[in-house]
């Protein structure tokens, strides 16, 4: 069952304090004359170079939006329809199931996670591309289940991944832990998720590309849709206790954007700052923080907002150590990656037979994180039953 934090009832604030901004009078003896040609030049002003006149806005008076901006523009696609109205044409029951890629994730691991989630039965799900040329490969494949991030939303840049495109065959295979080009496709979910949100009415499910589907997780989501946030359990079973951000559901509310916001300030904060790091850092320390009500001026607007989270259950949604390993009783240890009370007090071991594991009509996904690189990860999928034999027609079946 999940575990969950809720911040309770709390109301705003009840009075604000005032602001006065200071001013000084003074008089001006201007003309008639000079004044109407004040007037004549702040109208002609505004009427040029304004970037808010009525040719930069579409829709009715209630649902402008400015089309001169990369933001907005990008809104606007094929047939008349945003990328929004594509989002929630694939969507069952109000629920879409996204996944985020770039190209060399592409072409390892997503006809495992596209084919799998067929093979189960699930029609609702589509595909970010976090560059054009990730984009048109996967739409090749799979149409317009694919989205190009770069159309959709300004994604986060920074210098420490100039590097990147030295990296050997970074076209060619998934980025390994820790390396830089893991680190920048992983910081962008908070802006990329946050971004479906505002742009939909729909509830999100977020999975990484390297799953295994077994089961559609529609009928098990429902009791999990009371919260807010719900993320994936690494070894801890506590909220905010190095939760995982490969799987993470989302119930589209104020509140739900506020968090992505705070996750995304987080994530930017952090990247000014040397080392190493990744998104799923940032967002249980956001977690821990509005559990203890810490860093007030970031997450206010959450804490007074009766935000509730969860994690998901982890025989339902196991991730690598949870799947591939087995917890024992014994004598374990408290660290940044399990402080939660149980770790003193369990083991993990290798699972002798994988056919027992899960739960039978209850297990939704395998995640096959929690592996030292990429080769060893699919190898290990090989070893165990996980990884589907396909071939490129398999895409159009």
């Amino acid at each position: 069952m999940p575990t969950s934090s809720s911040l309770g009832e709390r109301g705003w604030p009840s009075s604000f304090t005032d602001m006065h901004i200071p001013y000084h009078l003074f008089t001006l003896s201007l003309t008639r004359k000079r004044l109407a040609a004040l007037f004549l030049i702040l109208f002609l002003v505004l009427n040029t170079s304004s970037p808010i006149s009525k040719q930069n806005f579409i829709g009715t008076p209630d649902t402008l939006r400015r089309v001169g901006s990369h933001e907005e523009s990008a809104l606007v696609t094929q047939n008349g329809k945003t990328i929004g109205q594509r989002i929630e044409n694939y969507a069952v029951n109000n629920l879409i199931i996204v996944t985020i890629c770039n190209k060399g994730m592409a072409t390892e691991w997503l006809q495992q996670w596209y084919i799998s989630a067929r093979r189960a039965n699930i029609q609702n799900v589509i595909v970010v591309a976090t560059d054009t040329e990730a984009f048109e490969w996967i739409q090749e494949r799979i149409g317009n289940r694919v989205i190009d991030a770069t159309d959709f939303v300004p994604l986060i840049q920074a210098e420490r991944w100039n590097k990147i495109k030295n990296e050997d065959k970074i076209r060619n295979a998934a980025f390994n832990w820790r390396s830089g080009g893991y680190e920048s496709i992983v910081t962008q979910r908070a802006t990329i998720l946050k971004k479906i949100l505002e742009t939909t009415n729909l509830n999100v499910l977020y999975s990484d590309t390297d799953i295994h589907w077994m089961l559609n997780p529609s009928q098990i989501l429902k009791k999990y849709m009371i919260h807010n946030v719900c993320l994936q359990r690494e070894k801890g079973d506590e909220l905010g206790d190095y939760n995982c951000s490969g799987v993470m559901l989302f119930l589209n509310s104020e509140v739900t954007l506020k968090f992505l916001a705070a996750w995304e300030q987080y994530i930017k904060k952090r990247m000014l700052q040397k080392g190493f790091f990744t998104d799923q850092e940032e967002v249980n320390h956001l977690l821990s923080d509005l559990q203890k009500h810490k860093n007030g001026h970031a997450i206010n607007d959450i804490y007074f907002s009766n935000f509730s989270a969860c994690t998901l259950d982890w025989d339902e949604f196991p991730s690598g150590i949870n799947f591939f390993f087995q917890r024992e009783r014994g004598k374990g240890k408290r660290d940044k990656t399990c402080s939660s009370k149980m770790c003193r007090t369990t083991v993990w071991s290798p699972v002798r037979n994988l056919l027992r594991r899960g739960v039978p009509n209850s297990t939704v996904l395998v995640h096959h994180n929690f592996a030292k690189s990429n080769k060893i990860k699919i190898q290990r999928a090989k070893d165990n039953g996980l990884w589907l034999d396909l071939s490129h027609e398999d895409w159009f079946d």
